[in-house]
This record gives C-alpha cells, structure tokens and sequence, in this order.
C-alpha cells in the first residue's frame, strides 16, 4: 500500500477534484440512472425531489419524469438500507447490503421500539398484514396505516414508519411504482429481487470498502463509518490491501483505488447540491472550502431541512439555495431562491444557468 504526506494547503483542492469525478460530477456522465447509482453504490434519498436531481445531475438527465420511472421500474429502490433513513440502491444490490447491515441498524433501533411499543408480536402482526396486502400489489402508506396493529404511543404515524423501516430493513418489502400523483408506493421485495445465495461478512465487507470509494474516494475511515455500519477493524483490513493508496490531507488519512479512479478533468462549475448529495454529505474533511462573507458563517444547513442545498462554484461552497413551488398561476410550477456570500452575483450567467436548469428539471412535474 503506497503512502506519501501531502501538504495540506496544495492538495486539499487536487482532493477535491477527484472526488467530484468519482462523483460522477465533472467528467463524462453516467449513461443512465441505473448507472449512477449502482457506482455510487447507495445514494441517500430521504429528500425525494431534490435526491432525484443528485441523480439526473450525474447521469445527465434533463428531467425529473426519467428518474422516476427508473424507480417506478424496480431499476432502482428507494428503500432502507445501510442507515435508519432512505437510500437509492441498485436491485442487483440490495440483498447483500441488507444482509451486511441490517442487523446492526435493528440493533440500534430497539429503544426506539420500546418506546413506540413495538413489540415482538406487534412486528409479526404488521409482517402477516404487509405479506397479505402487498402479494396483491403495491400499496402506499396511507392505503396500508389502517390495517397495521396499533400501539399505546400517541403519535401511530411514528409508528407506521418504524414498522415499515424494519420491513425493508428485514427485506420483507421495498418501493414499489410511483403513483399517479408520484407518491411513494411499497411491494414484496421478491417480486422485484430474486433470492439470492448470501455473501461471508467478510466478502460482503470487502465488496462495500471497495464499491464505497470508487464511488466516493478518496476516503477516510470516519467517512465510510458515517455512510454504513462497519467496524474500523473490518475497514482497515480490507484497506490493507495492496492494490489501495493512503495518502494525508489536511492532517486527515485518505485512502484511494487507482485502479478505478476517473479523469479529474475539473471543479464542476457551478455546482447546486442539495443538503443530502453523497458529494457534500459524505465527506467530513476534507470538504469544499466556503467563501468568507457566507450567509450561514460556520453553520451548517439542518438535516430537516428539506428543499434546500449549497451553491459549489469551482469548487469553493459560496451560497445556499431552496426550492419551492412557486405561488403564481403562470410560468414554472418551481421556484429556485438563492443566498449567496457577499460579493457573489446572483445574476452571473454561469449560476443563472444551472438555476433554469433545475427549474426546468421540475417543471414538468414539480
């Protein structure tokens, strides 16, 4: 495994290039959905709107209608899997990830349970009923809330969305075609996904280190931590391997593949990625350095902060961004603001562009 010590202040942005590349970002698009996600491996979704525009950014789509039926499909599951929270992963994935880290995850989840009074015999129950209904076809939320058993918790939506978690969590269910009114839909994880033979941890760990950061690299260990439920252990092994590189950047150790490492032929341009984009999300340090006079100064956006996202300019975090439904009866059903770090010309064509390009991205469907 080669190493070499970088100085900090050179290399942070060489860092960063590569990992827009990886990203998928600069450099030749991916030729469809599918394919972003599968080398991305998972792609968090918990925003939908916005993660679909991570998606067509990167595959080079121009509207929000092609995501869509990458995922109304079964191409493409938007599901729970390697965290408590949604993700985007490929069908020819979802198995083994579950397996790998599933158990963790329901692990960390059982005080939660106790209090909404999940119980052993209340999961089972919700089991019985999603196997019942959904061998029929796919069901949304609301279709399916009146036939799950209750508990004593006040707040039964909480509830129903644990129930659910755990179901896909356990691979019983999955995401199902969107509706009419494009809303999220469950079905029977086997009538998307065969059954499939189960990975050894220890090549199922391997397939994940390695998938991680060719999607994402280069790394560090407290990234690929965040991202899924892996031990540092476990990662350092696969780490060891010859064929990765350690490097150390702003006093932090990276590790890279070269042997699928993309052209880091730029920074992107102009660059609006939403709060949950595997770009910004996924790295601690280091990250894109963030223009002085910046409307949020050292804060960072809130995870309930839904709709919004940074405005990345070759590179540097200048701004914030939110989109809205817009108010007026006529013109584009999406509306893009904008707070930029003084000084930033909000009307500069470079940022008007990518602006009307997610406005267009929505528009058809908002």
């Amino acid at each position: 495994m080669p190493e070499t010590l970088l100085p900090t202040s050179e290399f942070v942005e060489a860092i960063i290039r590569r990992r827009l590349a990886q990203q998928q970002l600069t450099g030749p698009r991916a030729t469809s959905v599918a394919e972003v996600v599968r080398h991305s491996l998972a792609v968090q979704a918990q925003d939908p709107p916005l993660s679909r525009w991570s998606l067509g950014l990167r595959a080079g789509v121009a509207d929000d209608e092609t995501v869509r039926a990458a995922v109304s499909s079964g191409e493409v599951l938007r599901t729970h899997v390697l965290r408590p929270t949604w993700h985007y992963v490929h069908r020819g994935d979802i198995r083994w990830l579950l397996e790998l880290t599933s158990p963790k995850v329901l692990s960390g989840s059982r005080g939660r349970h106790r209090q909404l009074g999940i119980t052993d015999e209340v999961q089972a129950q919700a089991f019985s009923v999603f196997t019942d209904l959904l061998s029929r076809g796919p069901m949304t939320r609301k279709e399916l809330q009146p036939h799950l058993p209750g508990t004593g918790f006040p707040q039964q939506g909480q509830v129903v969305a644990h129930l659910l978690m755990v179901a896909e969590l356990c691979g019983l269910i999955c995401s199902g075609p969107l509706t009419d009114k494009g809303e999220h839909s469950y079905t029977l994880l086997d009538s998307v996904v065969p059954a499939a033979a189960p990975l050894r941890r220890e090549e199922a760990t391997d397939r994940l280190v390695r998938r991680f950061v060719t999607g994402h690299g280069p790394t560090s260990i407290k990234d690929l931590q965040r991202w899924c439920t892996i031990t540092k252990r476990e990662a350092l092994a696969v780490f060891a391997a010859p064929d990765f590189t350690h490097e150390v950047v702003d006093e932090v150790d990276l590790w890279s593949l070269p042997s699928t490492e993309l052209p880091a032929d730029g920074l992107g341009g102009v660059l609006l990625l939403p709060t949950f984009d595997e770009a910004f999300l996924s790295h601690d340090r280091p990250h894109f350095p963030r223009l002085p006079g910046h409307r949020l100064g050292e804060q960072h956006l809130s995870a309930a902060e839904a709709g919004r996202g940074f405005v990345i300019v070759d590179g540097v975090d200048v701004g914030c961004f939110r989109r809205m439904k817009s108010s007026r009866k006529a013109g584009p059903s999406v509306q893009v603001q904008l707070h930029l770090a003084d000084g930033v010309d909000p009307e500069g064509q470079r940022l008007a562009e990518q602006v009307q390009r997610m406005v267009d991205f929505f528009d058809a469907r908002g």
